[in-house]
């Protein structure tokens, strides 16, 4: 088990690596959870993420009630959920160390403007890290191709789509799973 949760921990950091933005979810007065997307600031493996925020943003006020928060990340169809506490950070110390130039566009008076605060978020449990798979896809897929089967003539056709990679071999295999009532004059389907 904790070879297993190492290796989770080890792909979190690394899809974290790669991340610009997180989803910060936080609790609000009525106890539902507030999802918002922001930028990371600084990160300390996925045990630590540093984000930036107005003093008088909803966050703040929420995280004021109730300091438990969610984050997750999302590349590419992997995604990471974290569950964690997040603190409101004032210090200007620490804020002067975390300052970067992108954010004077959101606090003009720099690092000592008084609407800068620091979120910290700090993880109690990794709950979720999903990687993309074919079946995944092929569930994803469905939705979006389906208006596209209707322009499939033949099998011949649909071998050639197939063929050209215009639509994943594992999505063959879901149509013919999910709608053999619309594939039943088919008796063979071969995937190329």
């Amino acid at each position: 088990e904790r070879e297993r949760q190492k290796k989770l921990t080890e792909k979190a950091v690394s899809l974290l690596a790669q991340c610009n933005e997180v989803t910060l979810a936080t609790i609000n007065a009525d106890g539902f959870p507030r999802p918002v997307p922001i930028k990371k600031i600084k990160t300390n493996g996925c045990n630590e993420i540093w984000m930036a925020t107005d003093a008088a943003s909803v966050k703040i006020n929420d995280l004021k009630t109730n300091s438990k928060a969610g984050v997750s990340y999302y590349f590419y169809g992997d995604s990471v959920a974290l569950r964690g506490i997040a603190e409101i950070v004032s210090d200007d110390k620490i804020r002067k160390e975390m300052w970067q130039e992108w954010l004077i566009n959101h606090f003009p008076g720099g690092a000592t403007d008084p609407n800068y605060t620091l979120i910290r978020f700090v993880k109690c449990d990794l709950i979720a890290l999903r990687k993309q798979t074919d079946s995944f896809f092929c569930e994803a897929s469905f939705v979006f191709l389906f208006p596209a089967f209707e322009r499939w003539e033949n099998l011949a056709h649909l071998s050639l789509c197939l063929f050209r990679r215009e639509i994943p071999s594992c999505f063959l295999v879901y149509l013919v799973g999910k709608l053999h009532t619309k594939l039943n004059h088919l008796t063979h389907i071969e995937v190329l």
